[in-house]
């Protein structure tokens, strides 16, 4: 797959939202009501996992990774951190 890192933050909060519920913040959003649209499809009463986060940074140009990320996330230890933002100053 063709995933990369693209910004950095910290998670303050994760909801399960309504489609409703996410729409009333929609302006907070990554994505705008025509991306939503599609990505939910016809799953219209299914709930969305909202992450609330702070102090986000993008990166001028995105990290490539070498291994699957699932939506649950990965935790990356300081040392990969570093790496990463080594990787991020010299690509």
């Amino acid at each position: 797959s063709n995933k990369k890192i693209v910004a950095e933050g910290i998670i303050k909060k994760i909801e399960l939202l309504s489609v409703e519920e996410f729409l009333k913040n929609i302006k907070k959003s990554f994505i705008n009501k025509v991306e939503l649209r599609e990505y939910i499809g016809d799953r219209i009463n299914r709930k969305i996992v909202s992450f609330h986060i702070e102090n986000i940074k993008f990166y001028p140009k995105p990290i490539k990774l070498d291994h699957p990320i699932n939506m649950g996330g990965r935790y990356i230890s300081k040392k990969e951190y570093v790496q990463w933002k080594g990787k991020r100053l010299t690509s």
